[in-house]
């Protein structure tokens, strides 16, 4: 949580649900980590100015893997304003 901006905003999934600020971030990432899902980077990190963006691999036990962008937003500060994950199941790792 330490990464964050106080007034940061996580969109996972994109156009989905967003979760606003430190407090529903960290009851959103605790749910998230009691459903056993892990993720690995699937391509390199790219960064440009105050954004960055990585895919990932998303494994859960019974689905079939497939890939996700997690795309960061940072301030000046180096702290992440916004987090945007945008979920491909077609897409496969």
């Amino acid at each position: 949580m330490a990464l964050y901006a106080e007034d940061a905003v996580k969109h996972e999934p994109l156009g989905v649900a967003s979760h606003h600020g430190l407090d529903a971030i960290r009851e959103f990432d605790i749910q998230s980590a009691a459903t056993g899902f892990s993720v690995t980077r699937h391509s390199p990190i790219t960064v440009s100015n105050h954004f960055s963006a990585v895919q990932v691999r998303v494994q859960f036990e019974g689905v079939p893997d497939f890939l996700a962008t997690d795309l960061f937003e940072f301030d000046e500060h180096g702290k992440i304003t916004s987090l945007s994950v945008l979920i491909d199941i077609e897409a496969r790792a």
